[in-house]
C-alpha cells in the first residue's frame, strides 16, 4: 500500500538532498513534517526557508 500520492512523491523526492521551499510544495512538506518525515531549516545567505526529508521518509519513498 502506497502512503504517498504520485504528486506527493514527486515533491518529496526533490528534497532528498535539501532544497528551497516553494509555495507550491509547502502544504505537502508541512503535512509530512508533522509525522517526522521532513525537517525545515533556513539558508541565511539566501534568506530562504529550506527543507530536507528524513531517512525514515526516504525508506518509505523507496518502497
Amino acid at each position: 500500500m502506497a502512503i504517498f500520492t504520485k504528486n506527493e512523491k514527486k515533491i518529496l523526492e526533490k528534497f532528498k538532498n535539501g532544497s528551497i521551499v516553494s509555495d507550491q510544495d509547502e502544504a505537502v512538506l508541512d503535512r509530512y513534517a508533522s509525522i517526522g518525515f521532513v525537517q525545515f531549516g533556513f539558508d541565511w545567505d539566501k534568506m530562504v526557508e529550506t527543507a530536507k526529508i528524513t531517512e525514515s521518509c526516504i525508506i518509505h519513498l523507496d518502497r
